[in-house]
């Protein structure tokens, strides 16, 4: 949260599901107490850091460097010295055998509980690369949530040829993201909730409401701006507020690269009924495909920002003193 921390060079061996010994505890991670640790052959190591609450906002961020890949390399937030898999503790960003990992993978190409191949990276072992990850989304927190830990765990492994495998980790932060979103309503400027829900889709009242929302995506808000990248389906909570005959719905928007449909909705749940019109699709190359009023034939929206208007409550048909 912004504070720096000095960690004890005191590095516990991590085990793997059933506490299997991974570790090789001759070798020893390289501190180099500037906020540097480097790794080099099979390592499964584990620091005792400063108990932190993990919250549905938590973000997990870190320059890697990878010098020579191992089978996989993983960094992980626990509340114990056990890695646990299936499990969410774990980030599995690099290695060549993709089929092994740790926990989550973000793995670009990984096809084993790969949670956001979006947020992964083709790393090198020239350059440092930046990676930030909503390690409270990848938990599955909820908003009232917690998941305490006390441990930042090192996987390097390399089964194989136990001393093959270099990596370097640099500027690691554990913080909570608090950004949120501004609106208008009514000519006063509103700030939103910070919790992501995810929004489901419902074709058919014989059959439950779809999750269609990639939880590991979130969105980025800066100020009255939001921004999207990868598949979505949002949805943020704000003050309660009446449609009338005459309510409209304004914006701003911009799409740098199209999806199958881009909508905008306003809801009074979490769950958008497929003929619902309070939802309006105004771009995307799926013509087939929308949700609620398909305003495409009307927009060309591209990289260049375009001011949408839609008359809301006449597409609700709300008449004299009806609302929604």
């Amino acid at each position: 949260n912004g504070a720096a921390e000095t960690v004890p060079n005191n590095q516990y061996a991590y085990f793997s599901r059933g506490a299997n010994d991974q570790d090789r505890l001759q070798w020893t991670m390289t501190l180099d107490g500037s906020g540097k640790a480097e790794l080099v052959g099979n390592m499964w190591k584990a620091l005792k850091v400063a108990p932190h609450d993990v919250v549905y906002n938590t973000v997990l961020e870190f320059d890697v460097r990878v010098e020579d890949p191992a089978e996989f390399q993983a960094i992980c937030l626990d509340d114990d010295l056990i890695s646990q898999d299936p499990g969410f503790d774990c980030l599995t960003f690099a290695g060549y055998e993709l089929g092994q990992r740790r926990g989550m993978d973000v793995r670009p190409g990984a096809t084993r509980n790969n949670i956001d191949q979006l947020n992964g990276a083709d790393i090198n072992n020239v350059t440092f690369t930046n990676m930030k990850f909503p390690i409270g989304r990848y938990m599955m927190l909820d908003e009232a949530e917690v998941y305490s830990v006390e441990y930042l765990a090192f996987i390097q492994d390399q089964d194989v040829d136990r001393s093959a495998g270099s990596s370097t980790f640099d500027n690691i932060k554990i913080y909570e993201d608090n950004s949120s979103l501004s609106i208008s309503i009514d000519g006063a400027s509103v700030e939103l909730g910070t919790y992501q829900n995810g929004y489901k889709s419902q074709d058919s009242k014989k059959r439950s409401p779809s999750k269609q929302d990639q939880d590991g995506h979130l969105m980025s808000f800066d100020g009255s701006s939001v921004t999207l990248v990868g598949n979505h389906w949002k949805a943020i909570s704000m003050p309660e507020h009446l449609l009338t005959a005459s309510s409209v719905l304004e914006f701003d928007v911009s799409v740098e690269e199209e999806a199958e449909f881009h909508s905008i909705c306003l809801d009074n749940d979490l769950v958008h009924w497929k003929y619902d019109k309070h939802c309006f699709t105004f771009a995307g190359r799926a013509s087939g495909q929308n949700r609620g009023v398909n305003l495409r034939p009307d927009y060309d929206i591209g990289a260049v920002s375009e001011t949408i208007s839609i008359p809301i409550g006449h597409y609700l048909k709300l008449g004299d003193g009806e609302t929604y």
